[in-house]
């Protein structure tokens, strides 16, 4: 497989979210992050010990829709940014 659009890797998310979404009922934060900590080890090994790309793709496919699950529940969160941090504005007038 080759590169592919946003739309298309999306399309990805949401076909691996709607494989297994009846498990993902609603959950504690801290057990979201320990199932992305835990998918994220799977790839981990399938890249390090295995060697497998196609399964390691297919572990990061599981992570972005246990995190777009996530969000759905929890929401982006306040006073962040897209990724997680709090925006440099804010630092400078705390």
């Amino acid at each position: 497989m080759g590169k592919i659009t946003r739309i298309e890797a999306m399309g990805v998310v949401l076909k691996e979210l709607n494989t297994f979404e009846p498990a993902l009922s609603t959950k504690e934060l801290g057990t979201w992050i320990t199932l992305l900590r835990y998918t994220l080890s799977q790839a981990e090994t399938s890249l390090c010990a295995y060697v497998d790309e196609d399964e390691a793709l297919h572990h990061i496919a599981t992570i972005a829709a246990l995190a777009t699950a996530c969000l759905e529940q929890y929401g982006p969160g306040q006073s962040h940014n897209a990724f997680g941090q709090v925006p440099i504005a804010e630092v400078k007038a705390s």
